[in-house]
């Protein structure tokens, strides 16, 4: 069982991280948005997808994070999972 202070870092870890990932992709989309060439076609708006996922992503993990049940053990949430496989699988395939 981890100790309060594991738990504790874990939080500090988690938001800081969140904080950082929402202001970095946030930054990254208005790069790619205003800033990339137009010779980039349709890669500018697979990055700019990307970015907007990663952007949601962030949001989710940042609010909803891991939670506790009453047998404490961790459970992260699923969205997480499902999300990726559903990006790999309609996104990604278009544009290899």
């Amino acid at each position: 069982m981890p100790s309060v202070q594991w738990l504790r870092g874990e939080s500090v870890t988690q938001s800081t991280c969140g904080y950082i990932s929402i202001l970095t992709n946030g930054l990254l989309m208005l790069l790619i948005h205003f800033k990339s060439p137009s010779k980039l076609g349709n890669y500018k708006w697979l990055m700019l997808y990307t970015s907007l996922f990663e952007l949601i992503y962030a949001f989710l993990t940042l609010f909803a994070g891991p939670v506790r049940d009453q047998k404490k053990s961790f459970k992260t949430h699923r969205f997480s999972a499902c999300s990726y496989i559903w990006f790999r699988i309609h996104c990604i395939p278009r544009y290899e």
